[in-house]
């Protein structure tokens, strides 16, 4: 894990929440699908817990970040996705992980869009009641906008 400042978004709700974050070291054993299923299609009680768009342009469109949740194997777990018509090829989607409040995480993907022709997730990770243990999804358009996350939840 690599140690790496705090990032501080005032509202999920627009573009100017989102914040540049740098890349981390992935420890794989956090990063899996939660009881072997996809999250997307497979979980139930789903909810967005935000969205924003990270690229809009007139002509092609938006693509979407949001990090959700919902329920696999009667456990709450977390993902990120990515959304829109202006997908293409070489979207990412990740998912960063703190264990204490967003000081330091871990960086669960990329997930990498293969032909563009698709919503993108990750895989779902376990929530926990501790407050120190939050989530936030990051992804890239290829059509570009640079890296963008959200707002620790």
């Amino acid at each position: 894990m690599r140690r790496v400042g705090v990032l501080a978004a005032t509202s999920v709700l627009c573009l100017s929440s989102l914040a540049a974050a740098g890349p981390a070291q992935a420890n794989l054993g956090t990063c899996y699908y939660y009881g072997g299923v996809e999250p997307e299609p497979n979980a139930y009680n789903r909810w967005t817990v935000y969205e924003n768009t990270i690229y809009s342009n007139w002509f092609w469109g938006e693509v979407n970040l949001g990090l959700r949740v919902g329920t696999l194997n009667n456990r709450q777990v977390a993902w990120a996705r990515l959304t829109g018509p202006a997908q293409k090829s070489n979207d990412a989607v990740w998912l960063d992980i703190s264990e204490d409040g967003g000081q330091s995480w871990e960086q669960c993907g990329p997930v990498w869009n293969g032909d563009g022709s698709r919503n993108l997730w990750t895989s779902a990770i376990p929530t926990r009641s501790d407050p120190n243990f939050r989530f936030r999804a990051c992804g890239q358009a290829a059509r570009g906008g640079g890296i963008r996350c959200g707002s620790w939840w």
